[in-house]
């Protein structure tokens, strides 16, 4: 099933979408997998998390918030090299990412990228790659990402230790990522 499933979407016989439907119906059809079992595993937290801030981040996009903090941020870094203003979002990602969850930092920034690309006239796949990438590589909190949480639980960290060695790699990968992305601004 999982090899029908790759290549119809490969073959571009049907969407991935429409592919992935089928196979978990086949799955489910041929008792492979149960709906006991399926919701079981289910992180039904993310579910109403992201239920709950996709609408936050449409309030956002609505209520022209986004447009407001994008040109605050664009007269700050007016006269920047623009490597400067995708690093910014890079890191303001990063940390809002530190204290609440990666998935609701990206609902919450997406828009804000999209405005801040568009008002700099620059193209917009680098600013939303910061977001994704400063969301989910905040290392320097417990609270900010599903793993750290489960780490520190353990009692075997604190969070000093969060703070100086993911403190670290949090601001290695800030500089490489924006390094790298930088290079998408001038294609």
């Amino acid at each position: 099933i999982l090899i029908g499933v790759v290549l119809l979407a490969a073959l571009q016989i049907l969407t991935i979408l429409s592919s992935t439907l089928i196979g978990v119906g086949a799955l489910l059809l041929t008792n492979c997998i149960s709906l006991n079992n399926i919701y079981k595993r289910v992180n039904w937290q993310i579910i109403f998390l992201l239920a709950g801030m996709i609408p936050l981040g449409i309030a956002i996009s609505n209520s022209r918030t986004d447009t407001y903090i994008a040109s605050h941020l664009i007269n700050l870094l007016s006269g920047q090299e623009n490597y400067i203003a995708l690093g910014a979002l890079f890191g303001i990602t990063m940390i809002l990412s530190g204290f609440i969850s990666n998935n609701a930092t990206a609902v919450i920034i997406t828009p804000i990228a999209v405005t801040l690309a568009a008002g700099l006239n620059l193209p917009v796949k680098p600013f939303i790659l910061a977001v994704l990438f400063g969301a989910n590589f905040s290392f320097f909190t417990p609270m900010g990402y599903q793993t750290n949480t489960l780490i520190y639980g353990t009692g075997l960290y604190k969070f000093k230790h969060f703070l100086i060695i993911g403190g670290l790699l949090s601001v290695l990968v800030l500089i490489v990522g924006t390094f790298m992305l930088s290079m998408l601004l001038n294609t």
